[in-house]
C-alpha cells in the first residue's frame, strides 16, 4: 500500500453525499493573497531567474512591486466587486508596509501566517525551531489583530517541505482567525 498523509479517506465525487454552502449556495471560491516582504542582496533569490540574477535589482523589484503597487490595485478590484480575501501575510509586512495589513483590517480580510520573510525558507530548521517561528509568527499576528491567525501556509512553499504532524498539532493556528467581518454576497 502507498503511503498516505492520512487526513481523510478516498471517496469519489459520484458517491459523496451532497453538500450546498449556507443559503443553498453550490459554489464556493477562495482568493488567497501572498503578501510578503523580502530583504534586497539577502537570502534565497527567485528560482525562475537565471543563478547569477537570482538577487539582482530585478528580481527584486518584482516582488516590491506587489507591495508598493499591486495589492493596491487589487484592492480597489476586489472593493468594487465586494469579494472579500484571505491574506497568507509575512509579518515583516507589519514593519515594512504597515498600510497593507491596516487595509486588510479596514476590509475584514481573514489572515494567515506565512512566515516572517519569503527572503528565508523554513525547510531546514529542526522540529524546535520551526515550532518556535510558528509560535512567533502566531504571537505577531495576535498582537496586530487581536485575534490568531486563521491558519498557516509556509514560507516559499516550492522550497520547503509541509510542517511536521507533530509541529501542525501543537503550534499551528486553530483558526478563531481575524475573522472576516464581509456579509456573505
Amino acid at each position: 500500500m502507498l503511503p498516505t498523509h492520512g487526513r481523510y479517506d478516498y471517496s469519489n465525487i459520484t458517491t459523496r453525499p451532497d453538500y450546498s454552502w449556507p443559503g443553498g449556495r453550490r459554489l464556493a471560491v477562495y482568493l488567497a493573497l501572498n503578501i510578503e516582504a523580502f530583504g534586497f542582496g539577502v537570502g534565497k533569490g527567485a528560482a525562475i531567474a537565471p543563478p547569477d540574477q537570482a538577487q539582482s535589482h530585478s528580481v527584486y523589484s518584482w516582488r516590491d512591486y506587489g507591495n508598493r503597487v499591486g495589492i493596491w490595485r487589487l484592492f480597489e478590484l476586489l472593493d468594487e466587486l465586494g469579494i472579500p480575501a484571505e491574506a497568507q501575510i509575512n509579518t515583516a509586512v507589519y514593519e515594512m508596509a504597515p498600510d497593507i495589513p491596516g487595509r486588510l483590517r479596514a476590509r475584514g480580510d481573514e489572515i494567515l501566517g506565512h512566515g516572517v520573510t519569503n527572503s528565508d525558507e523554513q525547510g531546514q530548521l529542526s522540529e524546535d525551531q520551526e515550532r518556535a517561528l510558528i509560535e512567533g509568527v502566531t504571537a505577531t499576528i495576535e498582537r496586530h489583530e487581536r485575534a490568531r491567525p486563521a491558519g498557516w501556509m509556509s514560507p516559499r512553499l516550492p522550497s520547503c517541505r509541509v510542517p511536521r504532524e507533530r509541529t501542525l498539532r501543537s503550534s499551528l493556528p486553530t483558526g478563531s482567525g481575524s475573522g472576516s467581518s464581509r456579509k456573505e454576497s
